[in-house]
Parts: structure tokens; sequence; C-alpha cells
């Protein structure tokens, strides 16, 4: 095996790693994650425990429902929540009607309604006779054109460029969801989603068969159909789940490299040999490997850091004098060897002496396993429609049927401050489509909702019976202890499991001569059917009811909070890395995956392979 592939144990999630973390955070850093929804736009809750819409802007407010998977909401405007977190003011028919406010981050903007008001303009299209005669060159059809003036009225230098698969559409379906293990869903989610062949559904329990950790299951026709169909993700932020790295001289200029650049070692030092900046170096070097230079600008600052700190590019680490690993290929200890040293070991091998040389050898591998092997967007790494029917559903990143669609949305929050110039989008167009936009599959089956207040719990009872004992109590009751065979109790609890519910966290846990419950940081108890997520916090009552002591449960890679580790986290890790967040308290402790008590992107990095099941994380 190569060396590079050696080093590439993520090469599943080299895809979201390089494209989400790297340009994600280092635009977020520069340009900061401003808003672009407009009033009247619709969306759709993507939550996969359901959401709840409350009556203010943050988590202290009461809620009204909780909105399942899939609901459609209008947006009616937006109000920031005293912890910075941006909430939609939204509308929804559900339950009979609300209005109210959700959190941003599980709303995806632009899909729902199957029309062209569904993708988050105010912005009349007028017509445009050069971009309907480029829509006509380009063969896209008619069903695609509405979202796509959509997009031209409110941003008329995107580029669309239709990706003609050549593949039937119903054959498409039938083999992204045969095998049935190919393309799943969580367990959580309405049965419209799931599938219930043989191979997948249990007719005799009613139970789906569990295909991956974490409760994923089989999804089915109509569910994978919602989400490979491109009309359903032409939204403003949906849309750049098709976003293309290749190198585009029109839309990608020296200035672009030169701002994302800006207050990091690729600003502050000169490359040496024919070039008077960074800047100029990555832009020849994009343009000759085919590759985005943003993109490129924006992995050596994630690979070496914004302060460019480490030996791999300092060109005077002992034995390895005047030898550069930027992208730090080959770079994993073994041998009794660091992954530093076994960096430069590759780059010495290549003839990387000079920073031109390793950044365009780095950007060449880049090109080659990647941009230039047809799986050049997030659409495409996650359906592999571009090399042939015979590779349709293989070499894919991931199995969840929506993680392109919340990639997307998360690389468009890292393309604010640039989305007026020229951005080129890769729509895949296939053979036999429906004539409109494939559904959302029906809502049906949808369990109600555990209130808040009323969890049902063995902790709350417990604690109930205690407070109305309370009396025939001792004025001095036994001190409450807490243990567990099955978590650390410290300051903190540890050891506890993505996924883990309420109610399993408090049946692994002991409590002596008193009751627990499990409440938010808000002080509301959490429902026992609910994920645990880190920053939740066990209390500990003595028998008359009294509060003794608290501990907040850390989960390993959950740092927002969700009871979940994926791109969200390690966005957050990375963000902290670099100093445009700052993580504290049970957030920060969750961030340090590795255990060598630093927060970076070497902790990013595994949450993203966990998320996508390259890693598995020792809880």
């Amino acid at each position: 095996m190569n060396t590079f592939k050696q080093r590439a144990i993520s090469a599943r999630g080299i895809a979201v790693n390089f494209l989400i973390l790297t340009l994600t955070i280092n635009m977020i850093f520069i340009f900061g994650a401003t808003a672009f929804v407009f009033a009247d736009s619709t969306g759709t809750v993507n939550a996969e425990e359901g959401l709840y819409i409350r009556t203010g802007a943050g988590t202290s407010y009461d809620d009204l429902d909780c909105l399942p998977f899939g609901t459609v909401v209008t947006i009616k405007g937006e109000a920031t929540a005293s912890d910075g977190v941006k909430w939609y003011h939204v509308s929804t028919s559900y339950g009979g009607g609300y209005t109210g406010y959700v959190c941003s981050y599980y709303i995806t903007v632009g899909t729902g309604s199957g029309n062209s008001s569904s993708t988050g303009h105010d912005v009349s299209y007028s017509t445009d006779a050069d971009f309907e005669e480029y829509l006509t060159a380009q063969e896209f059809p008619e069903s695609y054109k509405p979202y796509l003036r959509s997009l031209h009225a409110s941003y008329p230098n995107w580029r669309f460029i239709a990706m003609h698969t050549g593949l039937d559409w119903t054959e498409v379906i039938y083999r992204e969801t045969h095998p049935v293990s190919r393309s799943l869903v969580p367990n959580s989610w309405s049965d419209s989603w799931k599938s219930r062949e043989a191979a997948a559904f249990d007719a005799a329990t009613g139970k789906y068969y569990i295909f991956d950790s974490g409760g994923y299951v089989a999804a089915n026709s109509y569910g994978v159909a919602y989400y490979m169909d491109p009309r359903n993700n032409l939204g403003a932020e949906t849309i750049f789940q098709f976003m293309s790295n290749k190198f585009d001289a029109s839309t990608q200029t020296l200035a672009g490299v030169q701002a994302i650049a800006d207050g990091t070692y690729l600003a502050s030092r000169k490359p040496g040999g024919d070039y008077a900046s960074y800047a100029e170096l990555i832009y020849d070097v994009g343009k000759a490997t085919g590759v985005n230079p943003l993109t490129i600008a924006s992995m050596l600052i994630v690979e070496q850091g914004t302060s460019g700190g480490t030996d791999s590019i300092s060109g005077v680490c002992p034995g390895y004098e005047g030898y550069y690993n930027f992208f730090h290929i080959g770079a994993y200890a073994s041998g009794g060897r660091s992954a530093q040293e076994n960096g430069l070991i590759y780059a010495k091998s290549k003839g990387w002496d000079s920073p031109y040389k390793s950044i365009l050898g780095g950007a060449e591998i880049y090109a080659n396993n990647y941009v230039y092997n047809n799986k050049s967007t997030l659409y495409f790494k996650k359906y592999n429609v571009m090399n042939g029917m015979s590779n349709v559903g293989t070499g894919q990143y991931m199995t969840a049927i929506y993680g392109a669609a919340t990639e997307g949305k998360m690389m468009a929050e890292g393309y604010q401050g640039l989305l007026n110039g020229g951005i080129s989008f890769e729509i895949p167009v296939y053979e036999n489509m429906p004539a409109s936009a494939c559904p959302l599959p029906t809502t049906i089956d949808i369990p109600p909702r555990e209130e808040s207040n009323n969890s049902g719990g063995s902790s709350s009872s417990s604690s109930s019976s205690s407070s109305s004992e309370s009396s025939k109590q001792t004025p001095a009751p036994a001190t409450p202890t807490i243990s567990s065979g099955s978590y650390k109790v410290g300051t903190n609890i540890t050891g506890v499991p993505a996924g883990t519910t309420v109610s399993s966290l408090v049946s692994n846990m002991a409590i002596t001569n008193g009751t627990a419950k499990v409440v938010d940081a808000g002080g509301k108890e959490v429902a026992s059917g609910s994920v645990v997520g880190t920053g939740v916090i066990v209390k500990v009552y003595d028998s008359t009811g009294a509060e003794k002591s608290s501990y907040p449960v850390v989960i390993k890679g959950d740092n927002n909070g969700d009871g979940k580790v994926n791109s969200a986290d390690a966005l957050r890790t990375q963000r902290h890395s670099i100093g445009s967040l700052t993580l504290s308290g049970a957030a920060l402790a969750a961030s340090d995956i590795n255990g060598d008590g630093k927060y970076n992107s070497a902790d990013a990095l595994l949450m993203q392979r966990f998320s996508i099941g390259t890693y598995t994380i020792s809880w």
C-alpha cells in the first residue's frame, strides 16, 4: 500500500474533512456567518429527533410542540438568542398550526413545497434572454428551470452546469436501495422513510433490522428518491452540495485566495523561488492542477494551523533539512517514528525540497483521487452516478441519505461573503425522471411526543415521591451518592456513548439515599426518551427533595449538545482552534477525542471519520 493511502485512513471522509472542514471553517473565520434567507422562505425540519418550536428565540422559552423531521415551515424572519445562536421566526400548519421560533441549524432552507417559492428567495425573476438561452444550451429539463431562475434572480453571477449522467432514474434508485444496507436513515424517523422489504424488516416482530451503529435502518425508494432528486436541493443553501471544486478562472481569483490567507502564515511568510506570496503560488498551483485554489488555501491552513508552526513546513527539521510536507501526506505514526517524521520521509522520497513542489505535489494527489475522479462535489461523493451504472451505489462515502444535503448547508454557511461572486454548481440530470420533484415521503406513524414535564421516567416519579414524603424525614437526611458501572462519575459524567437516551443513562447509574433527574442547561427536565447531549446535567437530590450535587454529562465528540458526533461538532472544534469560537466547560471537554489535552484539527478529523464509519470513538 502506498504511503498516501496509508495516511489516508480517512479516505472516505476526505471529502468532508477537506471540503467542509477546510473551506467552511476558514471562510466562516474570514467572512463570518451572516444569514441569507429572506422573508417567506420555505424550510424543512432536518433534526432526526424532531425540533421544538418555542415562544421565543432561545431554549429558555416554552415549547409549543415538537415538529417531526420533514415538517415544512415558512420563515418569516430571524432573531438572535442570548447565546448568539440564530433562530428563525416561522409558521407551520403542523398540529393545527403554530407560529413561533426554531433553531436555524435544524432547518434546511429551500425544500419542502416542490415549487420555485421553496428556494429561499423573495426576488422576482425577470425574463433574462441570455440566461434562458444558457439553460437551453445546457439541456436542463423544464422541471429544473423554475428553481434555477429563482436562484439566478438573487445570484446572477452563479453558474449552473448540467451534468448529464446518461442513467435511467428508476434503475439508479433501485441500485441505491439494493442491497438494502446501501442507503440508511435513523430508526427514529417516521416509518414513511423506511424499507419494509424482507431483508430490511422483520414482519413477525414489526421491527426494522439495524445496519449501522446508532440505529440506522434501510431507507425505502421514496426516501432515497427525495434526497437524490436535484430539484429538491436547489435552494440557496442545499445547492452547495453541487458546488464544483474544479479550477475556474472566471470565478476563482487571486484576491479570493488572498482573502483566505489574510491573518495566517500564508500571508506573513514568503515561499521563496519565483513567488512573492503564497497566495500567488497557490493560485498558480490551482491553475496547474485544476483544483479550486480557495480550497487549496483552506486545506493548507487547516493542516498547518493559522500560524504554520509545525516542523513539517519549517525546512529545518534535523535530518530532513530543506524538505516540506504542507498537506501532511504520509504523516502517520509507525515504525517507532512520529507522524511528522514519516511525513518528511515521504516528502524527501518525492523530492519536495521547496514549498512550491510540496504544495503542487499534494494538490496533484488530491486532484487525481477526488476532484477528477468524477467525484468533484459533495453530491457525487455521496451518490456515485458519474462513473457508469455498474458503479452506482459503490465507492460512496456515507450511507445516510441526507448526508450531502446537510453538509451542503454547512458549505453554504462557509461561503458567506462570496455569494455575489461567480460560483459553479455541477447539477446532475438523469434520464426518464418524474415530471416534477419527488415528494417528501408521507409522514405517518409518528408517536406522540413525551412532554418534558411528564417524562414518565423512573427518576422523575421517584423524585416526586420523595418530595411528598419529605415531612416524614429526619432533619438531617443521609447524603445521597451516585455511582455507575458503565460510566465514570467525577466532576463530570463521562464514558457515555453518543445516542444514549435519558432513560438508559439513568438506568445505568445507582443513586444511594436519594434520587436523580436529568435537566438541560436551563434547568428544565429532559424527557426520558430524549437523546442525551453534552451539557445536560444529572442533578442528585436527598430524600427531602433538596438538591445536593450536579454532574454535567460529557459525550466525547458531541460539543454542540445534540447527542450526535458529526461535521457540526468538527466545525466547532476547528473554529475553537483558530480562535473564531471559544468552547468551555463540558463542550470543551467533549472536543478532545485523542486524549492529548488539546482541541484542534486532529480531533476534528477524528469526529469526521467517526461520522462516516472509519473511526471508532472509545467512549
